[in-house]
């Protein structure tokens, strides 16, 4: 009796172990065919959000879920605004994730031929427009970027996406548009000019963005500024030399193969001189250098954070010595655009 118990309890066993091995050969054939989305779900529809490995949707209350936003894409032509012919959604990251504001996704008006003139296919990522990273912008400040677009027949529009294939893969490309006023009156953008190129590895990790900005110590009125005395945290006073007053921040790309991660490095440098703010690898002491010293960049809004790569330091402004210096305990300055208005940022 206790032998026939065994011998079925086996063949149960066995029929169980058979019917896992099958599902998984199933669920690995709709995957091959990207009939099933990251959860598990069959979907024929998907979007490729890249979140940190450390949050999960599926652990966050309900109240706690990011919730997109989405857009029609307006630009500006003969004067007013008209839609673009794309739709913008804007996937937040987590409020404690500070390498990236948002994931910025476009579709297509299927209707409309501008966006597949332009090479633009549902789904895809956009990564940067006008050579200006996009993960570290918000869903506004993206669709006030796209405003910016002259449509006047010569002026070059660049964009870079990045698609998720049915295999699975990643491909990165960049698009460039010349567009004008449309000649028709059911017309009112046309494309005169498209090009679409294929990037390739190397081509992404050599992306950079370059911008010029005020840094202000948080809580006082001092702000970063290389002058002939080095650098420093000062208060900026009306004779104060402009070119002192800006830093210019580079940015580069780093994509990681196995997992297609962004990874953002920054230089900063002042616009007079170009001397770039360095670090020494040994002991973390500042010095002004010729070469850009690559920063790991982390944002959270305005506030912008440069940790130096390997040391666990950030630059800062320390309080005990009244200096620029680096220290280990976590620091962010208060990033202004050139465009703002800097009598706002001196009020106090």
């Amino acid at each position: 009796m206790a032998r026939s118990t065994f011998n079925k309890q086996q063949s149960i066993g066995s029929e169980q172990r058979q019917q896992t091995v099958e599902l998984n050969c199933f669920e690995r054939l709709l995957s091959l065919f990207n009939l099933r989305d990251n959860r598990g779900e069959d979907s024929g529809d998907w979007t490729y959000i890249e979140r940190p490995t450390n949050f999960s949707v599926k652990s966050r209350k309900a109240s706690d879920l990011i919730v997109p936003e989405e857009s029609e894409i307006r630009i500006f032509v003969g004067g007013q605004t008209t839609f673009f012919g794309i739709t913008l959604t804007s996937y937040p990251y987590p409020e404690n994730e500070y390498t990236m504001k948002c994931q910025h996704i476009l579709k297509p008006d299927k209707d409309d031929p501008i966006a597949g003139k332009m090479k633009i296919r549902d789904n895809d990522e956009l990564i940067s427009l006008h050579g200006i990273f996009l993960p570290f912008k918000t869903h506004d400040k993206v669709l006030d970027m796209f405003k910016e677009i002259k449509v006047d027949g010569e002026t070059l529009t660049k964009m870079v996406v990045r698609r998720k294939t049915r295999l699975n893969k990643l491909k990165w490309y960049e698009l460039l548009t010349i567009l004008a006023p449309g000649s028709r009156t059911a017309e009112v953008v046309t494309v005169l000019n498209h090009e679409k190129h294929k990037l390739r590895k190397k081509d992404i990790n050599n992306l950079k963005s370059e911008s010029v900005h005020f840094y202000k110590v948080p809580g006082t009125q001092r702000y970063l500024m290389i002058d002939d005395t080095g650098l420093d945290a000062k208060h900026i006073s009306d004779d104060t030399s402009d070119d002192a007053k800006l830093m210019i921040k580079t940015m580069k790309m780093c994509v990681n193969n196995k997992k297609s991660q962004m990874h953002f490095y920054a230089s900063l440098r002042d616009k007079a001189r170009s001397r770039y703010i360095s670090v020494d690898g040994n002991d973390g002491r500042i010095f002004l250098a010729d070469e850009p010293h690559w920063f790991e960049h982390r944002s959270d809004g305005n506030r912008t954070q440069f940790v130096v790569e390997g040391m666990n330091l950030n630059l800062a402004y320390d309080h005990a010595i009244d200096d620029v210096a680096t220290t280990r305990a976590e620091f962010m300055f208060e990033e202004f655009s050139q465009s703002q208005q800097l009598e706002e940022q001196l009020a106090v």
